[in-house]
């Protein structure tokens, strides 16, 4: 139950936020590129506060959230990630596709003269 009168001023007065600002080095540390591919998996999904943003269309940003792997066990050992998008009952499940969630990005930007002129 959301004791707020709305969901901006609940998730900006959680707890959490301010743990999350001193412990930004644990958030590098989870993505970074030296480790294996299962390692940033499990960083991932380890916690269902975890939020993931993707493209949408029309290069919208897409909020989704509480991923859960539902593979990786012996018994399913291959990955299957799936989060939520939206929230309370409106809640769809999404399939992810756990490589591009695991790959290091590569990103082409302008250089600061392109950005001054």
């Amino acid at each position: 139950m959301n004791l707020q009168s709305s969901w901006k001023i609940y998730f900006r007065t959680l707890v959490q936020n301010e743990e999350g600002d001193k412990n930004m080095e644990a958030y590098v540390t989870a993505t970074l590129c030296t480790q294996s591919r299962g390692e940033r998996l499990r960083a991932i999904t380890s916690s269902q506060d975890t939020i993931v943003w993707s493209a949408g269309q029309g290069k919208k940003l897409q909020t989704l959230h509480s991923p859960v792997n539902f593979g990786g066990r012996f018994s399913r050992p291959s990955d299957k990630v799936a989060c939520l998008f939206g929230f309370g009952t409106k809640a769809t499940c999404v399939k992810m596709d756990d490589k591009s969630m695991t790959e290091a990005p590569a990103f082409r930007t302008p250089t600061w003269a392109t950005i001054q002129a």
